[in-house]
């Protein structure tokens, strides 16, 4: 990718031209701003985009710039590799110059350091501790000591007389371990809220089967962490393939409305799933295609 984002849009709308599916900038050294990929009999997938971009005002600066970013990036997608996280690159800026300013002056105090909820949503009164494999993971190699809740416990974040209960404590020289309490967080608050939801769809369901398909709706690089805190906190399945895997469980699902749409029948894409596929795959139907 080649082409440069102008500096300002230009001022005269009609230099803007939509080609078919393309939206093009004449301030662009070449090719189209946005090719819509995979529209279905020249239908336009995406008008919203298109009017947005069209549109000189700050919808265009904020998509000129994801554009600009694009193409400036280094790596694929904006994912942090495990020794990334390891070495606390995720952190907060801010723990990195307090690092910088406590070893340029000598001080280095032994720290005893609690993890504690500030609050819950509307409503809530427990949550479910999860993360805490990761974070031990996350501090191995250096010289702290980690004392909390085991992974999946029940907790009330604050005692009968209002105090906050920790869930973790670290205890060490602050300076060799300040980068990583960003992503101790990260991993703790993240999984910890997925489970503690799912948790609570596990009460309203009882014993009807509950299966996680949220790999839809999260971002890949992450999927297997959002699978495994929906098992954790209750589902009978997950579907994400990488994720049950991980997991040691067979993946689970239904069928997507794609093969019904392939076959343009209901009953012949069943008769064929059943046909084809082997006798312990669920046979979970959609009936709601047509």
């Amino acid at each position: 990718m080649t082409s440069t984002v102008p500096s300002t849009p230009p001022s005269d709308r009609s230099m803007w031209t939509a080609c078919g599916n393309d939206v093009h900038c004449p301030r662009l050294s070449s090719g189209p701003l946005y090719t819509a990929a995979g529209c279905i009999a020249g239908k336009n997938c995406a008008p919203t985009l298109h009017t947005a971009i069209l549109r000189h005002d700050s919808t265009t600066y904020l998509w000129g710039l994801a554009q600009s970013l694009m193409v400036t990036m280094e790596r694929r997608w904006r994912t942090a590799s495990e020794s990334e996280i390891l070495a606390g690159k995720t952190t907060d800026v801010y723990f990195e110059r307090t690092v910088e300013v406590l070893r340029a002056a000598g001080v280095n105090p032994r720290v005893y350091a609690e993890v504690t909820v500030s609050g819950m949503p509307t409503g809530s009164k427990w949550g479910v501790l999860a993360g805490v494999h990761d974070v031990l993971r996350l501090f191995e190699g250096r010289p702290v000591d980690i004392y909390g809740l085991p992974e999946g416990t029940l907790f009330y974040p604050r005692s009968p007389r209002g105090v906050k209960v920790p869930v973790m404590a670290i205890e060490g020289h602050y300076a060799d371990f300040a980068v990583l309490e960003t992503p101790m967080l990260g991993f703790l608050c993240y999984t910890s809220g997925m489970v503690t939801k799912t948790a609570r769809v596990r009460l309203a369901a009882g014993d009807r089967l509950l299966l996680s398909f949220g790999a839809r709706r999260t971002h890949p690089a992450v999927t297997p962490q959002v699978e495994y805190a929906a098992y954790v906190g209750g589902c009978d399945g997950v579907s994400c393939v990488l994720g049950a895997q991980l997991l040691g469980i067979p993946a689970s699902g239904t069928m997507p409305h794609a093969l019904i749409i392939s076959f343009q029948d209901h009953r012949t894409a069943w008769l064929a799933y059943d046909r084809y596929l082997p006798p312990d795959v669920p046979r979970i139907a959609l009936t709601d295609t047509y």
